[in-house]
């Protein structure tokens, strides 16, 4: 649930993090 939320915040971030 927070990975939705944080992803329409900060998609770019969250793409990071789970690259990474």
């Amino acid at each position: 649930m927070d990975d939705d939320k944080l992803f329409l915040f900060q998609p770019q971030s969250v793409q990071t993090n789970r690259e990474f």
